[in-house]
C-alpha cells in the first residue's frame, strides 16, 4: 500500500491543467483536492503576437519555458494560417512537459537545460551573441530567462500570449483546506503567488502547518520569498516526480514513527 493512501492532498494548478497530477495522486489512494489559484486566458490585444507570427523567418531561435505557452503559440499560428516553425529555425525548451507539448506538435527540440528553470537556458543555445531570439511567455514569468539570454549577447523580443489571474475556489475546497490537509502543491510560482492572494493573511498559518511540495526550483523559491516554511522539492519538473516526492516523504514520516 503506498504511503499517500487516505492522503488529502490540495492541488492548486489551473483547472485545466490539474487533471494529469489529480490522477497520479488517486492512482496511488490519495484524496486529491481541487483548489485552482489561477486561471488563464489569452491576450484580448493580439496585434502583438500576431506581428511575432509573422515575423518568425526573422529569428534564429524560439523558448518555451512551459506547456501553456507552447499551446497559446501554437494557437495563434493556426489563427495565422502558419503549420510550422520556419526551417533552420532552432528551439529551445524548459523542461520535460515543455518538450513533451512541442513534440505533440510535431517539433524537435535543440537546446534543453539539465535544470528545469528558464535562466539556465541560454547556457545549452551556443553561440547566440547577436542571434535574434523570440521569447513567447504569460505575462507574469519571471525575468531570469530573458537576463540570462541578454547576458550572453542574444537580440530579444519578448511577446505575451496570455493573462494569469487569480481564481475563485470552490467553497467546499476551501473548507476542506480549513480543515486540514496532509500537503498542498504547487507547481508555479503563479500558483504560489494566487494562493497567498485568494488566502491573504490566512495563508501563511496553513502553510506554517501543512506540508508544502513544489514541482521545481523556481516554484520553491517563490515560496521561500513569502517566508512559509521549507517545502518538498521535486527532483523533476513534472507532476509524476511530485508524486513520487510526496510519497517518499510520507514512507519516510511512516518509518520513523515505526522506529
Amino acid at each position: 500500500m503506498s504511503a499517500l493512501e487516505g492522503r488529502c492532498v490540495v492541488v492548486t494548478r489551473a483547472r485545466h491543467q490539474a487533471g494529469s497530477l489529480a490522477a497520479s495522486l488517486e492512482a496511488r489512494g490519495a484524496r486529491p483536492v481541487f483548489f485552482p489559484t489561477i486561471a488563464i486566458g489569452a491576450v484580448r490585444d493580439r496585434g502583438q503576437v500576431d506581428g511575432a507570427i509573422q515575423t518568425l523567418p526573422s529569428f534564429a531561435w524560439v523558448v518555451f519555458t512551459s506547456a501553456n505557452v507552447v499551446s497559446h503559440f501554437w494557437a495563434a499560428m493556426q489563427r495565422a494560417n502558419v503549420s510550422q516553425l520556419p526551417l533552420g529555425m532552432k528551439v529551445a525548451a524548459v523542461g520535460p512537459a515543455t518538450t513533451a507539448a512541442l513534440a505533440a506538435v510535431g517539433v524537435a527540440v535543440d537546446a534543453q537545460p539539465a535544470t528545469y528553470v528558464g535562466g539556465a537556458i541560454a547556457a545549452t543555445m551556443g553561440d547566440i551573441q547577436d542571434l535574434r531570439v523570440l521569447l513567447p511567455k504569460g505575462d507574469r514569468a519571471r525575468p531570469e530567462t530573458i537576463l540570462a539570454l541578454r547576458a550572453r549577447g542574444a537580440a530579444v523580443s519578448e511577446v505575451i500570449l496570455y493573462h494569469t489571474t487569480h481564481e475563485r475556489p470552490d467553497p467546499s475546497a476551501l473548507d476542506r483546506l480549513r480543515a486540514g490537509a496532509d500537503a498542498v502543491t504547487f507547481t508555479s510560482p503563479s500558483s504560489v503567488q494566487g494562493f497567498s492572494a485568494i488566502l491573504g493573511r490566512e495563508a501563511s498559518t496553513v502553510a506554517s502547518t501543512t506540508l508544502l511540495a513544489a514541482i521545481g526550483p523556481t516554484t520553491a523559491s517563490a515560496i521561500r520569498e513569502l517566508g512559509w516554511r521549507e517545502p518538498l522539492e521535486a527532483p523533476a519538473a513534472t507532476s509524476q516526480s511530485l508524486v513520487d516526492c510526496l510519497e517518499a516523504h510520507f514512507e519516510a514520516t511512516l518509518e520513523a514513527r515505526r522506529r
